[in-house]
């Protein structure tokens, strides 16, 4: 299991499909830490998740027309690159959080929400872009489901 790949794991009996975007060495144990692609928190980051935990690696997805192999080369890298965005905007925005906690309080202001939104369109358009330069029905836009099945 490496950095990109996308696991299943279960948690508190709810089978969740996220991409690891992080890796802890704590003494002799590895552990992994998770976050969903449209997700803005990590999922697991204060235990992590250990490899016994792992449920599968997906390695191929299909839609109606063709299939995906996520261990090739070229998705390999994407996958890769995935996770670096992904992690950079999940810890930016907890930092965005503790300053604002720091300057206003535990209060939530609305003023906020158009950040986590603002990198969430970041994340869309590098996969507009992917899409163009590779091909229709490579990239599922739609958060939490759509046409890969």
């Amino acid at each position: 299991v490496k950095l990109g790949d996308i696991v299943v794991f279960n948690n508190s009996g709810n089978l969740y499909v996220h991409r690891i975007v992080s890796r802890k060495k704590s003494r002799a144990e590895i552990s992994y830490i998770t976050k969903g692609d449209f997700s803005l928190n990590f999922d697991n980051k204060a235990r992590g998740l250990y490899l016994e935990d792992i449920i599968g690696k997906v390695i191929v997805v299909k839609n109606e027309h063709r299939f995906l192999y996520l261990s090739s080369g070229l998705w390999s890298f994407l996958g890769y690159f995935i996770a670096i965005f992904s992690k950079l905007q999940a810890e930016l925005l907890l930092k965005v959080k503790r300053i604002k906690i720091i300057i206003f309080g535990e209060k939530r202001y609305k003023i906020f929400y158009p950040i986590a939104e603002f990198y969430r369109r970041i994340f869309l358009f590098l996969l507009l872009i992917f899409d163009y330069f590779f091909g229709k029905d490579n990239v599922n836009f739609k958060p939490g489901g759509g046409r890969w099945v």
